[in-house]
């Protein structure tokens, strides 16, 4: 069984190397502990990123900082530690301080059950089962001690390279060789041995340490930059947004421009990610991502066009009116005169409609633009976006109308919905109906339930799992659903079956839900279970707004979100929450369906939905790939 995390291959291709430092000690500690001793480098832990942590169920906790500094430039001057480099001096931040925190907060949120108060230089409590560490590389351990005296206290653990020696294993890592430490606590071995699930790096961390993979002959064509409009569409799992991201990375490498658009903030966060792992060689000058409304405020603001229009960096408008549209009320969009989005878009398009062009205005041009999820777009949005594309560039968008939530068919043919800019011709390239992503259960499920309530259009292909079940094992272990006897029970149910994926890292589990008051009701039933939460939900709009915007994969909390905002994400592990509807809800029966559809959409590995509509009971149950399952005991 593998002890180091991640292991040595993903170490040693990570984009921000391992310092000389922390590969010192990595090695040595790989090397000369005990195999009953697992190692973390670079752990997600609450929003905190030690630099090494090492855990044994048995023994305690040990938490490293790791320096590379020169310490001839360093020295304790009163109660700082002061820094001196080419006539400049600074204030450092005490690397002996900084491993006080990593351990006091991990101990109070993990092992000891409450939260870390305080300053750490005053509240820290010395304490064998998490201890603090600091590493020199390039510095004796005498001088190193030398540097932190004045707030070294007896358990600290400060050493430097002459102490990388077997010999010296013990002080590094107290009782490294017990099989039990005397005095430990059976309940704190047992909150270790949680604690060392949660130090597990979750799925999108190995994921965007590694490049993207190549397209497969079926994608591979779809991924070469042309010319002109061009619109591509599949179902939930066939590589859209896969294929839309390699063909801007050739596009960038050609030398173009390019930008990649989405129509919701959390969207635009997984492209970045996705834009980072580049199998090509592409400038990141030449690249942009972001949603439609911040993309389009930027463009009317940078033109001047309307002085009312601060710089979006600047932060929220002090007026008091709303940045952009964003799901709105109940998932729908408020497009109303008095936001500023609402502004941006009717300055921007009847200066460009008026003859000028984005050069005029001061903007810049794209050789290439990339639209995911353009079912959510207008066309009036896609044809702004257009008029921004530079002469022999191409215009790409990717849809699937299963998940048109917002009834806009962007991108569709429709007599009433013209493009006066975007010339598509032709049905849409197809990019085939196999889906690389879901389980077949869910494949099949989707399949079954899209055709029974006629979500999509004759143009949609059926969509076919990447591989049938076998007969040795199977792709997931909860794939289904918990008949809740009303709204209530389905939030008690939230816990307890949260409680089934302790075995994950928190970040590769998300719940979903329909909208932010039954998020709100939700986040209240699970934060006392859970640690580590991150969330979207507000009933205030620009409060969202900030939120959305810290809302992405690399984070290392259990995520909740609206099955809007998830849209276009893939984890391991999702939780539905399935209210019956109330009275006055916004959703109509058809939004519905396609809400469930995108939810389910979702896992890459398993599934709950905690139904309490009876109306879904027999949807459900189509065809038999979802479980029927106990609901589990509170």
């Amino acid at each position: 069984m593998e002890r180091l995390h991640p292991d040595w291959r993903l170490l040693d291709s990570l984009h921000a190397p391992l310092t000389p430092g922390e590969r010192a000690l990595v090695k040595f500690l790989d090397a000369n502990l005990p195999d009953t001793w697992s190692i973390f480098v670079q752990a997600y832990v609450n929003g905190l990123c030690p630099d090494v942590v090492v855990a044994n169920p048995n023994v305690g906790v040990v938490v490293f900082e790791v320096k590379d500094w020169n310490l001839e430039g360093y020295s304790a001057v009163g109660d700082r530690l002061i820094g001196r480099s080419a006539g400049q001096e600074w204030t450092a931040k005490n690397p002996l301080l900084q491993a006080r925190t990593y351990a006091s907060r991990i101990y109070e949120q993990y092992l000891a059950g409450g939260a870390a108060e305080g300053d750490p230089r005053k509240s820290y409590k010395p304490q064998q089962d998490c201890r603090a560490a600091v590493y020199f590389h390039c510095a004796s351990t005498e001088a190193a001690r030398n540097l932190l005296a004045p707030w070294l206290r007896g358990d600290d653990i400060v050493f430097g390279n002459d102490w990388l020696d077997r010999s010296r294993l013990q002080q590094i890592v107290p009782s490294c060789y017990h099989k039990r430490r005397q005095g430990l606590a059976d309940t704190t071995s047992d909150l270790i041995a949680k604690l060392i699930q949660y130090l597990m790096p979750p799925r999108h961390y190995i994921e965007q340490n590694h490049p993207l993979p190549m397209p497969d002959a079926a994608q591979a064509p779809k991924t070469v930059p042309g010319r002109g409009f061009h619109r591509l569409r599949g179902p939930a799992g066939c590589g859209k947004t896969f294929v839309l991201i390699h063909r801007a990375l050739r596009a960038n490498g050609e030398g173009r421009r390019v930008l990649v658009l989405s129509h919701n903030i959390t969207m635009s966060h997984w492209h970045h990610d996705l834009l980072q792992r580049s199998p090509y060689r592409v400038s990141k000058d030449r690249q942009e991502v972001g949603h439609f409304h911040a993309w389009c405020i930027q463009q009317a603001a940078k033109s001047r066009l309307s002085l009312d229009l601060p710089s979006w960096k600047a932060g929220p408008p002090s007026s008091g009116k709303v940045p952009f549209a964003d799901e709105g009320r109940e998932g729908e969009e408020d497009e109303g005169r008095g936001n500023l989005f609402d502004e941006a878009f009717h300055s921007l398009s009847s200066a460009l409609e008026s003859g000028a062009s984005p050069e005029d205005l001061g903007l810049k041009t794209y050789g290439g633009i990339y639209v995911d999820e353009a079912q959510d777009f207008e066309a009036a949005w896609l044809d702004l976006v257009a008029r921004f594309l530079a002469p022999d560039g191409e215009m790409v968008i990717v849809a699937d109308q299963r998940q048109d939530l917002f009834g806009r068919e962007g991108g569709r043919d429709r007599p009433l919905r013209q493009f006066r800019v975007c010339r598509f011709r032709g049905p849409w390239t197809q990019l085939g109906s196999k889906s690389h992503r879901l389980s077949w259960r869910g494949a099949r499920f989707l399949e079954a339930f899209s055709t029974e309530v006629g979500l999509g259009d004759q143009e949609d292909q059926p969509i076919r799992p990447k591989a049938e079940p076998t007969l040795d094992g199977i792709e997931h272990e909860l794939f289904g659903w918990i008949s809740a006897r009303d709204n209530e029970h389905a939030l008690d149910l939230l816990a307890p079956v949260l409680r089934k994926f302790r075995s994950f890292h928190p970040s590769d589990t998300c719940v979903l839900v329909p909208n932010h008051a039954w998020g709100l009701a939700a986040y209240d039933r699970v934060k006392s279970e859970v640690n580590q939460v991150v969330h979207v939900f507000s009933q205030d709009r620009l409060e969202r707004q900030v939120r959305k915007k810290g809302f992405w994969m690399g984070r290392g909390e259990l995520k909740m979100g609206t099955i809007h905002s998830f849209k276009g994400w893939q984890i391991e592990n999702v939780v539905l929450f399935w209210p019956s509807p109330l009275p006055g809800d916004a959703f109509s029966t058809e939004v519905r369906h396609k809400l469930l559809y995108c939810a389910a959409s979702r896992p890459l590995r398993n599934l709950v939905i905690l139904n309490a509509d009876r109306n879904y009971d027999g949807l459900l149950r189509l065809g038999g790939y979802l479980e029927e399952l106990p609901a589990p005991e509170s």
